[in-house]
């Protein structure tokens, strides 16, 4: 039997992030929720979603959808777990991360690599804002979405993806 060939997703991105220039980033729809309990306890447990992909390409330049997600519950012990909706707070987006191609030709797997990694680092800040100021928008406080840990796209390893909460505001006296 033959070794199977092991792909470096990490030259591949690095190569293709030689031959591309990112032209925009827009977002392309959101959905937001909330529906935390009147004295503003939030939700202890948190589960996010990141899933990129090429949407289309071209010889000129290719398409990266970024569907992110983020989404707040209790445990299943808290007081306010029957009263509540299972997610409370929903943050969802959807963005398109147009590049455009100046260098050699790429093929597909060239594109794949380079949007699962590269694409990440460059949608995250986008990411991290919209959550906080949509959390802020709903009378939250703020949620803050940690920086990105690059050994999570680079390499494959765990990192923290939890987000973290900023400081509980005061309630304002009534």
């Amino acid at each position: 039997m033959g070794k199977k060939k092991v792909v470096d997703h990490k030259k591949i991105a690095a190569k293709v992030s030689r031959s591309v220039r990112l032209a925009s980033i827009r977002l392309m729809s959101s959905q937001v929720f909330g529906n935390p309990p009147p004295d503003q306890d939030l939700p202890s447990h948190a589960s996010q979603k990141v899933d990129i992909k090429v949407a289309d390409s071209k010889k000129e330049g290719f398409v990266v959808l970024a569907d992110l997600g983020i989404s707040f519950g209790y445990e299943k012990d808290h007081q306010y777990s029957d009263e509540v909706a299972e997610s409370p707070i929903l943050v969802n987006a959807k963005f398109l991360l147009n590049y455009a191609i100046e260098g050699e030709d790429l093929t597909q797997q060239d594109l794949d690599a380079f949007a699962s990694r590269t694409a990440t680092y460059n949608v995250w800040p986008y990411w991290r804002e919209f959550v906080q100021t949509m959390t802020t928008r709903m009378g939250l406080p703020p949620i803050t979405i940690p920086l990105l840990n690059l050994s999570m796209i680079f390499d494959g390893e765990d990192g923290d993806t939890q987000p973290k909460r900023t400081k509980k505001r005061a309630k304002s006296p009534k």
